[in-house]
């Protein structure tokens, strides 16, 4: 489970957790018939280089110290600071329990058999070939991998077959990285959103013998697109790298350089029927509001019957999966059901519901899209909600 978190007072430091699993968020700016990306820079922490930003002004999650511009290629090494303030201290004390507990939803580790090496993935378990428990796997990379993205046709036309190809480098060496650490049975995930929010693909492109990701896709409306690129390189931390890409006939509004917000609104129902499903969201504690962890519990009927579903079955080794996007697209969360699968249980034979929970922790105010997949009868459904986070409220003195 990946997590994003408030950016400021108290929760400032809980916001920056995200950037251990998410360390940089590149935008493009498209004119005419070129895509060229624009180059953010990157701060990072003096002493947990895993901790990047491409914001400045924010404060490291695991020690509170302010995160330094470094340029392309610096290494990020380790060295005491004097920069944090009593104030800051403070909040982070005041915050270390939650953060050690949140920190654990964020896998910067791999694991691996002792006796079967090649068996590598980004979840704790056991190892299919010898049911030895797997061992945790300290990461040799912290940091942001490059990631370089190219599509046949360069800009194709709505509802245009397009094949995109992505390259993975080494963040110090540059060297193309060819091993990757399995993440929910998959090697990479992709999530491809319009601008406007209206279209969602979550498809994974396989890995070719060239060391590239491939796959093809079509582009339903004309438009620009964001593609989030959810990975794990061996030896690294996972990452979640954005670019955007735009179809034919796509023109960017004078003078942009990023991707315009969504126009969202906030659904007032909050049960949808999709696929033959009734599928329910509900939350506890009220409104919802920056900084806070709460547990999307979704409750799932059949929409003939009313009778609770309970044949759901496992989706990519979960329950189900969540994505949530802020309005532009740069608050960004990919998240697992609480519930995870028993261990030494053929997958073909388990089925869940109705209930299915995921946590979440919204970083600040404002509008969110959240997609929510199920699989059921070999199909899997996709429900989409929008919800308002309500600014937290002041302090009392």
């Amino acid at each position: 489970m990946k997590l994003n978190f408030q950016k400021r007072s108290v929760s400032r430091a809980l916001r920056l957790l995200l950037l251990v699993v998410c360390p940089g968020f590149v935008h493009t700016n498209v004119t005419g018939a070129t895509l060229a990306q624009r180059r953010a820079t990157t701060y990072a922490c003096p002493m947990h280089a895993e901790v990047t930003s491409t914001k400045p002004g924010r404060s490291c999650p695991k020690c509170n110290m302010k995160l330094v511009a470094r340029k392309k290629g610096d290494r990020v090494t380790r060295a005491a600071s004097s920069q944090s303030t009593p104030d800051d201290q403070s909040a982070a004390t005041a915050t270390a329990a939650r953060v050690r507990a949140l920190e654990g939803l964020a896998p910067t580790y791999e694991f691996a058999c002792v006796m079967h090496p090649e068996v590598r993935q980004a979840q704790e378990g056991v190892c299919p070939k010898c049911g030895m428990p797997l061992s945790t796997v300290r990461p040799s990379v912290r940091g942001a991998y490059r990631l370089a993205v190219t599509q046949t046709p360069r800009l194709p036309r709505a509802g245009e077959r397009v094949r995109l190809n992505f390259v993975v480098t080494h963040p110090l060496t540059g060297a193309r990285v060819r091993d990757f650490v399995l993440n929910h049975e998959r090697l990479f995930h992709l999530f491809i959103v319009s601008a406007d929010m209206n279209e969602y693909q979550h498809i994974h492109p396989e890995l070719g013998s060239d060391g590239s990701f491939k796959v093809e896709t079509r582009l339903p409306r004309a438009g620009l697109y964001k593609l989030h690129s959810d990975f794990f390189p061996t030896g690294g931390t996972l990452q979640v790298l954005h670019r955007s890409m735009a179809t034919a006939g796509y023109r960017a509004p004078r003078g942009a350089s990023a991707v315009a917000a969504a126009t969202l609104a906030a659904d007032t129902s909050f049960t949808k029927t999709i696929d033959g499903m009734k599928i329910s969201l509900e939350w506890g504690g009220g409104e919802l509001v920056p900084g806070a962890f709460v547990r999307l519990k979704y409750t799932i009927a059949d929409a003939r019957t009313n009778d609770p579903v309970r044949d759901l079955e496992p989706y990519l080794g979960a329950w189900g999966h969540t994505l949530i996007l802020d309005a532009d697209q740069s608050d960004y969360l990919h998240s697992h059901p609480t519930e995870t699968l028993p261990e030494g249980v053929e997958r073909a034979n388990l089925r869940g519901g109705p209930e299915v929970e995921f946590g979440a922790m919204f970083p600040e105010a404002g509008l969110y899209r959240i997609w929510t997949q199920f699989q059921r009868g070999g199909r899997v459904s996709t429900v989409s909600f929008t919800v308002e986070v309500k600014p937290a409220a002041a302090p009392s003195r």
